[in-house]
């Protein structure tokens, strides 16, 4: 996916996911909610780390760090394929106006979705017409 290859460790917290899940049954409810957010954060320092490194590519343009305000992560299981995946919604703070072609169109966020591997799987660009 253009320049940037995120090795997350994603495989590494996507274990320790399971981990705690199958413990929470033992564990308060706000200590299970601390636990889903210490690993939200985590999952969304080293994707912010890997784009100030590497940079990501959205029509042609690159993006950084202080480009963007991650807004979710998800931890979306496809149960035919039996894999885990994250994706990272993060809204851009100035969208980018999309090159080449007649009508006017513009990016404000943008999704990655890292698959197991820690290898970035799907980059998605959220495009909107302009309003004139």
């Amino acid at each position: 996916m253009g320049n940037i290859v995120l090795k997350i460790v994603v495989f590494f917290l996507l274990i320790s996911v399971s981990g705690i899940i199958a413990s929470e049954t033992n564990l308060p409810e706000d200590e299970i909610k601390k636990h889903r957010k210490l690993e939200s954060h985590l999952i969304l320092n080293l994707f912010l780390d890997a784009i100030e490194r590497d940079g990501l590519i959205v029509f042609e343009q690159k993006i950084t760090r202080s480009m963007i305000n991650p807004a979710q992560v998800a931890y979306i299981y496809d149960i035919e394929k039996d894999e885990l995946t994250i994706s990272i919604y993060s809204k851009l703070k100035s969208p980018i106006m999309i090159p080449h072609y007649d009508e006017k169109f513009y990016v404000d966020a943008v999704s990655v979705v890292v698959g197991e591997s820690g290898e970035v799987e799907i980059v998605k660009a959220h495009v909107l017409p302009l309003q004139e």
